[in-house]
C-alpha cells in the first residue's frame, strides 16, 4: 500500500474508521475473499490476488495507528503469544487431549478462533483419533469461511467415528 486512503479504500472503510471498524472490515473481506472458499482455478486465482491485497491494507493501516492502540496491540499480540505458550505448555506440562480441547473451547467461546484452531491441532496431534477435535475445528473453520477444510475435518471425524483410521483418505459423500 502506498497511502492511507488507498488502503483504507481497499478495506471499504472510511478513512477516519476506529481499530475495531478496520479491524471487522478485515475480517469479513478476509473471509469472503479467502482462497479455500473457491474451487475454479481462475477465480481462486483472483481471490488469492484480492486476499494478498486486503491483508496488506490490513498490515498497513495497523502500523499507522499507533502501537499503543490496545485494539491492534490486543489481536495480533494475542495470536503470537498464545501459539508460542500453547505449544511450550503441550510439551513441559503434557496436557491431554482433553485438556487441549477444553481450552480450545473457551476460546472459542471468546471469538479466539485462529488460536483455538492451533489449540485443537495440537489435542488432534495428542490423540489422532478425537473426533469430537475434529469437529469442532470443523465447525470454527466453517465460522471463519473456510468451508472446504471445514468439510474435510468433518468427514475426517465421521470416518473416526465408524471406525475408519484417521488418516485413510476419507470419500466425499454422495450427493
Amino acid at each position: 500500500m502506498k497511502t492511507k486512503f488507498q488502503a483504507c479504500q481497499t478495506l471499504a472503510v472510511d478513512i477516519n474508521a476506529t481499530p475495531a471498524q478496520i479491524k471487522d472490515a478485515y475480517r469479513n473481506l478476509a473471509r469472503q475473499w479467502h482462497p479455500d472458499r473457491f474451487i475454479d482455478p481462475i477465480e481462486k486465482q483472483t481471490a488469492e490476488e484480492r486476499f494478498k491485497q486486503i491483508n496488506a491494507a490490513y498490515e498497513y493501516l495497523k502500523k499507522e495507528i499507533e502501537p499503543m492502540d490496545i485494539g491492534f496491540a490486543q489481536s495480533s499480540n494475542v495470536k503470537s503469544d498464545f501459539r508460542s505458550t500453547a505449544k511450550r505448555e503441550s510439551s513441559s506440562t503434557h496436557l491431554t487431549a482433553e485438556e487441549l480441547y477444553q481450552e480450545a473451547s473457551t476460546l472459542g467461546k471468546n471469538r479466539y478462533y485462529e488460536e483455538a484452531i492451533v489449540i485443537l491441532g495440537l489435542a488432534i496431534k495428542l490423540s489422532p483419533r478425537y473426533s469430537q477435535a475434529y469437529r469442532y475445528r470443523g465447525f470454527i473453520r466453517s465460522v471463519l469461511g473456510f468451508e472446504m477444510s471445514a468439510e474435510a475435518d468433518f468427514r475426517r471425524a465421521r470416518a473416526i467415528e465408524v471406525g475408519l483410521s484417521p488418516q485413510a483418505p476419507v470419500p466425499s459423500p454422495k450427493t
